[in-house]
């Protein structure tokens, strides 16, 4: 059944307390705004959204350790590891066993997840300028900056 104006209208009214005030709530309600805003990325591609962001981390970081981008990606071990296996099925990656540490796995997009990549990239680019059309340059700018310190990731100026 479809929202009327008048089921808007009473929601806007509605008194969440403390929540409205709450930064992780906030948060998580801005992670649904977002995802409902790329969620058609995971039907344009026959990849699950972390599979999208895992590709494009290995299109970008070419031969990186697989435990290095699930740390910087906040995925658990385990869960990368069976997420590359689907990847590595599909033929959109390559898996290197170091022969010096059987334990270090390092990744590769082959040329058809590269291509695969590129377009999801280009694509979630545009969605996150309309997932957060209501905010200037400035402040997409500010919002990034801030979410990279929750997270804990240093501002790309301190990393160069």
């Amino acid at each position: 059944m479809a929202k009327g104006e008048s089921d808007f209208a009473a929601e806007a009214e509605l008194n969440l307390g403390e929540f409205e005030a709450s930064a992780s709530f906030m948060l998580r309600l801005a992670e649904l705004a977002s995802y409902q805003a790329v969620s058609s990325l995971q039907t344009e591609v026959e990849l699950s959204l972390p599979e999208q962001t895992v590709l494009v981390a290995i299109m970008m970081n070419p031969d990186a350790r697989q435990g290095s981008i699930a740390d910087r990606l906040h995925i658990r071990w385990p869960n990368m590891t069976k997420l590359v296996a689907r990847l590595e099925k599909k033929k959109l990656i390559t898996r290197r066993v170091s022969a010096e540490d059987r334990r270090v796995v390092t990744l590769t997009a082959t040329n058809e997840g590269v291509e695969v990549a590129r377009g999801v990239r280009e694509r979630l680019i545009a969605y996150d300028k309309r997932a957060l059309s209501m905010l200037d340059e400035s402040e997409c700018a500010q919002l990034v900056a801030l979410l990279r310190k929750v997270v804990g990731w240093p501002s790309p100026a301190a990393k160069s």
